[in-house]
C-alpha cells in the first residue's frame, strides 16, 4: 500500500500504510479481481483492496469502480488475522468475524465497501480452509474446529463447532490442510496439526452423503510438526527426539 492519508494533521501529508515501521500484513487475499491486504501491527484493523486488475496499485483516486478500496476499524479493537474468498471476503479476526458483500453485476468501491458483522468466536492463527463448502477455522481460544457458511447469498453466516464430540483432541491446532483425495482413497480430508502433544487431527466430510467425522493420528516416540498437501500428494514434517524428517 503506498500512501495512506493521516487523520487529524495537516492536509496533503501522507504516508506509507506499511512499512518497516508501521508493520506488515498479517491477512491477504485475492477476491473481487483485487490483492486484500490487511492487520498490521499499528493498523491492526485495517484492510486495503487494490484497484481493479490492477494487484500492485493501491491508489484510492477519485473513489471510482477502478480505484483502490480501504476499510477502517473493522470490528472493536480486533485483529485481522485471516481472509478467505469466496463469493463474498471472509474476514476473520482475534474477536469475531465479518464479511464484505460480494456482487455478481457491480464492483465494489469506497462508498460501496463495508464490512458486516456476524458471528463473535475469533479466529486462531491457524490458518482457515475452505473444504466441503465451506471456510473451516479454529476459534480464538483453540477449542472448536467451526463451519464458518452460509445458507444463501442473502443470509447471514453462521460458525457452528463441529468438534463437540471430540473436544479432548483439540490441542491449540498450529497447521492446517486440505487433502483432495487419490485414485484409490476419493474421500477429501481436512487435516490439521496439534501443536500441544503432535498429534494429526483428521475430518472427513461428505455434505452429499450428510456425514462427517474425525480420526485422530498419533506417532510412537515422536510428533507431527506440519503438513502439506499438494492435490492428491499429503506432505508431514515430523520430530523425533530432536530429529526432523
Amino acid at each position: 500500500v503506498e500512501m495512506f492519508k493521516l487523520t487529524g494533521m495537516r492536509s496533503g501529508i501522507k504516508e506509507a500504510a506499511m512499512s518497516d515501521v508501521r508493520g506488515w500484513p498479517q491477512a491477504c487475499g485475492l477476491w473481487q479481481r483485487r490483492l486484500w491486504l490487511g492487520g498490521t501491527e499499528s493498523l491492526p484493523d485495517a484492510m486495503w483492496g487494490s484497484g481493479l486488475f490492477t494487484v500492485e496499485n493501491f491508489n484510492m483516486g477519485d473513489g471510482s469502480p477502478a480505484d483502490g478500496v480501504s476499510l477502517l476499524g473493522v470490528g472493536e479493537q480486533a485483529r485481522i488475522r485471516h481472509l478467505v474468498a469466496g463469493y463474498d471476503l471472509s474476514i476473520f479476526t482475534d474477536s469475531a468475524e465479518f464479511y464484505v458483500p460480494g456482487s455478481d453485476s457491480v464492483a465494489i468501491t469506497q462508498e460501496t465497501a463495508r464490512a458486516v458483522a456476524t458471528t463473535r468466536h475469533g479466529a486462531a492463527y491457524a490458518t482457515p480452509r475452505v473444504f466441503d463448502g465451506a471456510a473451516m477455522f479454529v476459534d480464538a481460544y483453540g477449542h472448536h474446529i467451526r463451519e464458518f457458511i452460509a445458507e444463501n447469498k442473502d443470509a447471514n453466516y453462521r460458525a457452528p463447532p463441529l468438534t463437540v464430540a471430540t473436544q479432548d483432541w483439540m490441542a491449540l491446532p498450529r497447521d492446517t490442510a486440505v487433502y483432495e483425495g487419490g485414485t484409490v482413497e476419493t474421500t477429501p480430508y481436512f487435516m490439521l496439526v496439534n501443536s500441544d502433544d503432535g498429534s494429526m487431527l483428521v475430518m472427513h466430510s461428505s455434505r452429499d452423503d450428510d456425514s462427517m467425522g474425525f480420526m485422530r493420528w498419533d506417532m510412537v516416540n515422536a510428533t507431527f510438526v506440519s503438513i502439506a498437501c499438494v492435490f492428491n500428494r499429503a506432505f508431514a514434517v515430523i520430530e523425533r527426539d530432536g530429529v526432523y524428517s
